[in-house]
């Protein structure tokens, strides 16, 4: 049920406030859209942590770091990554 009045909130928080708000959506052809992907695409140097060779076991990672002489980066969370309890 909160599932669902979270989502019912959210729509009408986008939703226009009336019809005269409601701006009708241009068309985008192929063209236009060739020409926005580059824009809209990450360059490699934005993605970069996308090259780390990521592990998911803290014992796995320890020994890794220690071999190599590296520090490591510990990512950790609790609780449901949406936030829902």
């Amino acid at each position: 049920m909160r599932k669902i009045l979270i989502a019912a909130g959210a729509m009408l928080a986008l939703a226009p406030a009336s019809a005269q708000d409601a701006q009708p959506r241009a068309s985008l052809d192929l063209a236009e859209a060739g020409k926005l992907r580059p824009l809209i695409r990450p360059s490699e140097n934005e993605a970069r942590w996308d090259q780390i060779l990521w592990t998911t076991s803290l014992w796995d990672g320890r020994m890794r770091a220690a071999a190599e002489g590296k520090p490591m980066l510990i990512w950790e969370a609790n609780g449901n990554p949406l936030g829902i309890t």
